[in-house]
């Protein structure tokens, strides 16, 4: 099977930044989508989110991402492609390559390649774009499911939708989540250069230009669809594991709710897990929190907080699942603010051993 799975992938590249094509034309012949096109029909309808958007608004004060609403918006990104390692960066300041003048970056961001550096951040966008190309079936599916095996890489045996998801966790939080070394995240790091670099690798390992002849068209009611083309068995670094434990890829849009929320209940890392995980929330008033797992029938089998007092801040909780036997599990925080307000957040995790 894994001999046989062809893959599509597209790469960092200017014309990213082009106009796309009309494909309906009345009374005309059809035309040949381009990359721009690619671009649209994963991006116009859902928008696509670098790092984690931040709905609640004092959160919001402290922490930044970037959020392409539309095509055009992500193409403005691509007029120039960005390649000076100094400039790979956790969300945290936005910088432009040739100027002295640099300010915090909090909150949304819709940056363009002339008003921001940041050439991990372009190799990210377009890697998240072909995981949600092939979740959507415009170029086939399986590509997000694919494991990166490399034994000198700190992202060696991690699925590529997880090294996503623990990315858009590390460059907007970078003040406190850590790369898989251990490490922080830090302008101009040679781990994100590395990271960079893998990503790119990645984008491009089954890149082939758009053509009619590869079977490149518009599907009537069902849109835009690029075959494979290149042998998954050509790139021995990504590898179609058997028993993937799989997780969710993080949603490429979110709306912000009508109320801020005053918890914040965030999913483990990593998950699945053996035997370790962490558990991260956010209380943005001091509060009095629990924090405890269940088993799939609902009994109780950790308490990790019992109505512990917290203050207005960021908090991590390492969860040892050794005396557990594998399966599906719940956590869930509860708590109760000093005016008598609660709430309550449930998530999943996996226990793989």
């Amino acid at each position: 099977f894994t001999q046989n799975l062809f893959l599509r992938t597209f790469k960092v590249e200017t014309a990213l930044n082009g106009k796309a094509n009309k494909l309906n034309k009345k009374n005309s012949p059809a035309v040949l989508p381009n990359i721009a096109n690619w671009r649209d029909s994963i991006i116009s309808k859902d928008g696509i989110v670098l790092g984690l958007y931040q709905e609640n608004k004092d959160s919001a004060k402290k922490y930044g991402w970037i959020r392409f609403k539309k095509g055009a918006d992500a193409g403005k990104f691509y007029s120039a492609i960005q390649t000076d390692s100094s400039y790979n960066a956790p969300f945290d300041t936005v910088r432009k390559s040739g100027s002295s003048k640099a300010k915090k970056f909090v909150k949304e961001l819709k940056p363009t390649s002339e008003s921001y550096t940041n050439p991990l951040a372009q190799a990210f966008a377009v890697f998240k774009m072909n995981l949600y190309s092939s979740k959507k079936g415009i170029t086939p599916k399986g590509f997000d499911s694919l494991t990166y095996i490399d034994a000198q890489s700190i992202w060696n045996g991690k699925t590529l939708t997880a090294i996503s998801n623990m990315l858009d966790s590390i460059l907007t939080k970078y003040a406190w989540k850590k790369l898989p070394s251990g490490n922080a995240a830090y302008v101009g790091s040679p781990e994100l250069g590395e990271l960079r670099a893998m990503l790119n690798d990645i984008n491009e390992a089954f890149y082939t230009a758009i053509a009619l002849s590869n079977g490149d068209s518009v599907v009537a009611n069902e849109g835009l669809r690029f075959p494979g083309m290149i042998a998954l068995s050509t790139f021995p670094k990504l590898k179609k594991l058997p028993n993937t434990k799989m997780e969710e890829l993080n949603p490429s849009f979110v709306t912000p709710q009508e109320e801020p929320m005053e918890f914040s209940l965030s999913q483990n890392y990593p998950n699945p897990f053996n035997p370790v995980t962490t558990i991260s929330f956010e209380v943005n008033t001091p509060s009095e929190i629990s924090l405890k797992v269940y088993d799939i029938l609902g009994k109780e089998v950790a308490t990790l907080l019992d109505n512990v007092y917290c203050d207005e801040k960021e908090n991590e909780i390492k969860f040892d699942a050794s005396n557990l036997s594998s399966g599906l599990y719940f956590y869930r925080l509860t708590g109760r603010d000093l005016q008598g307000n609660s709430f309550t957040s449930v998530r999943k995790m996996v226990v793989a051993k």
